[in-house]
C-alpha cells in the first residue's frame, strides 16, 4: 500500500467538527407491510455520527441496523414508510428527491455491503465499475479517472493493479473483491462511509486484513466511518463509539471503552458474554443469550428484550423502558441499570 495518497484532482470539502455532528438522525422508524402484517423494522431511533469518528452498531440479524443504513443512503424499497429525520451537513435526506439524493450518494456518503460478490457487477471489469463512480462524481476524462482508479487500488492493497484493473470480478478472490467495493467506496473521498458487515462472507483468514485496510484507508481519507456488525470482539479496537440495537431500538450508546468496561444493559452483557475467553479451558462450554430474537411483525409488550432477560421484573413486561443518561455521554434503555452494573463487572474483568 501507498504510504501516501496522492491529492485528488479536485478540493474535496470536509465538515469541520466545530459545525456539529456531520449525520443526525432523530426518531427514524422503518415500516414495511406484508401479507403477514406491518414489520417493524426500525422504532424512534435517534443517533449522531461526528467527523471522522468510528461507529460501531451491533447487534443480532434483525436488530435493524441494515435497515438504519439503507434509510440512510436512501436504498430502501419503494413500498417502505419511513418517518423521522435523517439530517446530513444540516439536510434532511428524508426531503431530498431522488436526483438530490443520487448527488449525496457516492460523493458524501457511501456505503460498503457485506457480500463482495453480489455487490459488484460481474459482466463489468473491477476497472470501469471504479472509473465509472470516479466520472460520475468528479470532472475528469476516461483517462485521468483509470490513472485514479490505480491510485485507488494501490491504496487498498490490491497487487499489480496495471493487471487486476481489466479483470472481472470473478477473477479475484472474495478478499479482493472486498477491497475493490471499499475503492469504489472512498473513490470521491466522502464524509461518511457506511460498512455493513464487510468481512461476513471472507475466509476468517482475511477478516483482519480487510480491516486493517478499511480503517487506515478509513483514516488516510478523513471519513466518519459507521461499522455494522454482529460482533463487538470486532469493534472492540477498531470504534471510538458503540451503539448496540436490539428489535429494531437503540438499546446502549457510549464511548467503546464504557461498553467494555461498564455496559449498563442487560442485551450488551449478553453479546459480551458470548466472546470466548482466553482465560478458558477448551471445556467450558461458550455461553448464549437464551430464546430467539422477537418478531418484527408481533413485538413484546414492554421492553422487547424481557422474554430474554435475567434482569426482567413485572415492570418490563408491561413498560417500554426509556432511555436513561449513565454517565457522559453513556445512554441505555433499561429499568435497572443499578442491577445490569453490579453484574457488568465480573465481564469487564475479560475484555475481548
Amino acid at each position: 500500500m501507498s504510504a501516501v495518497r496522492p491529492e485528488l484532482p479536485y478540493p474535496a470539502s470536509r465538515w469541520d467538527s466545530g459545525d456539529g455532528p456531520i449525520l443526525q438522525v432523530e426518531n427514524l422508524s422503518v415500516e414495511f407491510p406484508t401479507r403477514e402484517g406491518l414489520v417493524h423494522a426500525v422504532e424512534d431511533v435517534s443517533f449522531r455520527v461526528e467527523p471522522g469518528e468510528v461507529l460501531g452498531v451491533v447487534g443480532e440479524s434483525g436488530s435493524g441496523k441494515s435497515v438504519t443504513a439503507l434509510a440512510i443512503m436512501g436504498l430502501l424499497p419503494k413500498r417502505s414508510r419511513v418517518r423521522g429525520a435523517i439530517r446530513f451537513r444540516g439536510r434532511d435526506l428524508l426531503a431530498l428527491d431522488r436526483t438530490a439524493m443520487r448527488d449525496v450518494r457516492g460523493r458524501e456518503i457511501s456505503m460498503i455491503f457485506q457480500d463482495p460478490m453480489t455487490a459488484l457487477n460481474p459482466v463489468l471489469t473491477v476497472g470501469r465499475q471504479l472509473v465509472e463512480m470516479i466520472r460520475r462524481h468528479q470532472d475528469l476524462d476516461r483517462q485521468e479517472a483509470r490513472r485514479e482508479a490505480l491510485e485507488l487500488m494501490d491504496l487498498v492493497g490490491i497487487p499489480a493493479p496495471q493487471r487486476r484493473i481489466d479483470q472481472f470480478p470473478h477473477e479475484l478472490s472474495g478478499g479482493m473483491c472486498q477491497r475493490i467495493v471499499i475503492a469504489i467506496a472512498i473513490a470521491n473521498r466522502p464524509l461518511l462511509v457506511i460498512a455493513d458487515e464487510p468481512t461476513t462472507a471472507l475466509d476468517v483468514t482475511i477478516q483482519a486484513q480487510v480491516m486493517e485496510v478499511m480503517t487506515s484507508v478509513q483514516a488516510e481519507v478523513g471519513s466518519a466511518l459507521m461499522l455494522i456488525t454482529h460482533d463487538l470482539g470486532l469493534v472492540a479496537g477498531t470504534a471510538d463509539r458503540v451503539q448496540v440495537m436490539y428489535g429494531g431500538r437503540i438499546m446502549e450508546t457510549a464511548p467503546a471503552n464504557s461498553i467494555f468496561a461498564e455496559g449498563a444493559n442487560p442485551y450488551t452483557l449478553g453479546l459480551l458474554r458470548s466472546l470466548p475467553r482466553l482465560d478458558e479451558s477448551g471445556e467450558t462450554p461458550l455461553f448464549s443469550i437464551r430464546g430467539a430474537p422477537p418478531s418484527a411483525i408481533l413485538r413484546p409488550e414492554g421492553c422487547a428484550f424481557h422474554p430474554r432477560c435475567d434482569y426482567a421484573t413485572d415492570q418490563c413486561v408491561v413498560e417500554p423502558p426509556p432511555m436513561v443518561a449513565v454517565g457522559a455521554d453513556h445512554l441505555s434503555r433499561c429499568h435497572h441499570i443499578d442491577r445490569v452494573l453490579a453484574g457488568s463487572a465480573a465481564v469487564a474483568e475479560s475484555p475481548p
